[in-house]
């Protein structure tokens, strides 16, 4: 006899969602019952169930078709009877930001070790509820995406084919969505050139100086949620790379100058002219505009929020017993109550989470289960997701071109050690912490995500060829496989070796 929850898990079509370094503290509070209610005030409609994944340090996310489905109906209403749903629903995002940064920018000017146990506890429920509205937004632009984009493509085909001018679908669609507004991750890399230059001809400058400041400045962009700051000398070994490299410094210095705002936004007026789209499209590209600038400046900004709470965590880490990254596979509410109660979290907790952790979504139900339980909960979703070994996969071109290499598939960050410059990337997803990889890759593969999304930004960027949104890339494709990417054509083939 089938318990509750087995029944609850096979009702639903589920829909695997993505995979990556992510741990149970910070995933929760993407589906925290906060984080459904900030949807509902936004929307009128939140999602309503998730089944959460852990597995020696891996986050796989489900999702289900039902919800999907449901959800749609209420974004494209909301569209309806308001055009300008889209950048209303988004406009307060930058102003709640800065807030929330310049009070975790207090938080990490503490003295922890000198506080009371109860008194940290205090200060971590505050900081809490940036987290909550930082994921919200992460996961709203993700489902404006998802829902908005094929709008415009369609518009787009049904435009291109008046004017017969089919083939330009991929690139109109893309240089509508890019964003004009430089975003943390632009502006480091026009920093990091400007370093390079200043070596370059001035021989007299103080390179530790230059590197230590731009350090202190953006470090953060590496740590996203789990990952540790970038140091001096993971800066100068990558300063190093490209004073060796004068092609890849020219390339790339001109692509992140000013000329790549200012084409951008002439060459969009210009298409606009063109087409001339009536005012609901139109309004339509300028919410999916801000909705890519969001996506990516909101990796930025989990990576400088989880930066500036870090000296917090560490020291409820030492006072649990635990490592930073031990406390990372804890719930919130397990925080507060082995803090507050000055308990030491047991090694059995922590030991069968790392090994196994399931966390479900049901309505406003959350389960958790560990062990050799999580693992029954995980078969039963895995067998309902299956995949089938095709040899060609298809995709969303978010950066135009063709190439062919090596494959390269890497379900987390940890492992991108291995890249080897020149390779193709395949992944879940991209996040702050894949950026310096994909600069070396010759192209990208993401099974997450649409043209808005991180890797479509950023491929855009460093001019490789992207496809997103390729469902079930890192089951089917082997690191080691050759593969060429048609990013004009939204086509992947496997090649024989």
């Amino acid at each position: 006899m089938k318990t509750t929850m087995e029944r609850q898990i096979l009702s639903k079509n589920w829909i695997w969602f993505w995979s990556g370094n992510w741990p149970l503290l910070d995933n929760v509070y993407e589906v925290s019952p906060e984080c459904q209610e900030n949807f509902k005030r936004i929307t009128g409609v939140y999602p309503r169930y998730s089944a959460c994944f852990f597995k020696e340090g891996i986050l796989t996310v489900f999702h289900s078709q039902e919800e999907y489905d449901r959800m749609e109906k209420q974004f494209l209403k909301n569209f309806e009877r308001d055009p300008k749903f889209i950048l209303k629903s988004l406009a307060n995002y930058d102003k709640r930001t800065r807030k929330d940064l310049k009070e975790l920018s207090k938080i990490r000017k503490i003295n922890f070790s000198k506080l009371q146990s109860v008194e940290i506890t205090n200060v971590y429920i505050k900081s809490i509820k940036h987290f909550i509205f930082n994921s919200t937004y992460d996961h709203y632009c993700w489902y404006l995406e998802k829902y908005f984009i094929p709008i415009l493509e369609n518009y787009l085909k049904r435009r291109l084919k008046e004017l017969g001018e089919e083939e330009k679908l991929s690139e109109y669609l893309i240089l509508f969505v890019t964003p004009q507004k430089k975003s943390r991750v632009y502006n480091e890399r026009k920093d990091f050139f400007s370093i390079i230059n200043k070596i370059k001809t001035n021989k007299a400058v103080n390179v530790d100086k230059l590197i230590k400041d731009h350090v202190r400045k953006y470090c953060y962009l590496s740590v996203l949620v789990n990952n540790p700051p970038t140091t001096k000398e993971d800066t100068w070994k990558e300063i190093k790379t490209y004073l060796e490299n004068n092609e890849a410094f020219r390339i790339e210095s001109v692509r992140l100058g000013d000329i790549f705002e200012k084409e951008t936004k002439k060459k969009v007026n210009k298409l606009l002219k063109k087409l001339k789209p009536n005012k609901r499209i139109k309004l339509l590209i300028e919410g999916l505009r801000e909705t890519a600038y969001i996506r990516t400046e909101d990796n930025a900004v989990m990576g400088l929020s989880t930066f500036l709470i870090m000296p917090m965590q560490n020291e409820i880490a030492k006072r649990l017993g635990l490592t930073y990254y031990e406390l990372k596979e804890l719930l919130p509410e397990e925080i507060i109550y082995y803090l507050k109660n000055n308990l030491q979290v047991p090694r059995k907790l922590i030991k069968d989470k790392l090994k196994a952790s399931f966390y479900f979504v049901h309505e406003k139900n959350r389960y958790i289960f560990q062990g050799k339980e999580a693992e029954k909960y995980y078969k039963l979703l895995d067998k309902k997701t299956k995949t089938k070994y095709v040899k060609e996969l298809k995709g969303t071109p978010a950066s135009i071109g063709r190439t062919v290499g090596t494959a390269f598939v890497a379900k987390s960050s940890s492992t991108l050690k291995e890249f080897e410059k020149g390779g193709i990337l395949v992944a879940p997803a991209t996040s702050a912490d894949f950026v310096p990889v994909m600069r070396k890759a010759s192209a990208i593969i993401t099974e997450m995500g649409g043209i808005t999304s991180h890797a479509g930004i950023i491929s855009r960027e460093f001019n490789v060829p992207c496809l997103v949104g390729v469902k079930n890339a890192t089951d089917i494709i082997k690191t080691g496989d050759k593969i060429e990417v048609d990013a004009n054509k939204g086509i992947i083939k496997i090649l024989d070796s």
